[in-house]
């Protein structure tokens, strides 16, 4: 699946915005690189089998030259059997891994909305808590300024009074 698509498919179920930049893309790309990886590697162990099973087929023939052409398919079409088994395990196997790692990413993905989320409400109330401290600085400097501008005015004088 294609990234953007992710991001937007993320953004419509949870309502989170992520950028491609996010580490959560990266948590996303290694999942996937991890994915092709197994898949990549069954691909490359069962390609030789489908060989090995004619090479082996062809040896049997050889050995067994009173053997009927018919238990030779039979041969054949049970390894067939076999390794197509083998290879729907292998499929299962995959798609369970495929399922946790997907499940893993929606974990990370939701895990980031929560910090994101977090994030704005701690970035609003640094905002709020400046502008705050910044208001009752400005009151304190004006209160200041306007008792030291009347203080010079309305100096008090004493008189001294003698008994």
């Amino acid at each position: 699946m294609d990234r953007e698509v992710m991001i937007a498919e993320v953004m419509r179920r949870v309502g989170t915005r992520i950028a491609p930049g996010d580490p959560i893309c990266a948590v996303v790309e290694m999942n996937r690189l991890a994915l092709e990886e197994s898949v990549a590697a069954l691909l490359h162990q069962t390609a030789p089998v489908a060989d090995r099973i004619t090479e082996a087929g062809i040896e049997l023939a050889r050995h067994l030259g009173k053997a009927t052409t018919r238990q030779i398919l039979n041969s054949l079409q049970d390894a067939r059997k076999g390794i197509q088994e083998e290879a729907q395990t292998a499929r299962r196997d995959i798609t369970k891994e495929a399922k946790a790692l997907h499940r893993a990413t929606e974990i990370a993905i939701e895990e980031a909305s929560r910090l994101q989320k977090h994030s704005e409400a701690a970035r609003w109330i640094f905002l709020v808590t400046t502008l705050l401290c910044g208001l009752a600085i400005t009151s304190f400097a004006a209160g200041y300024f306007s008792a030291t501008r009347n203080n010079g005015e309305h100096s008090c004088q004493t008189t001294s009074l003698r008994p």
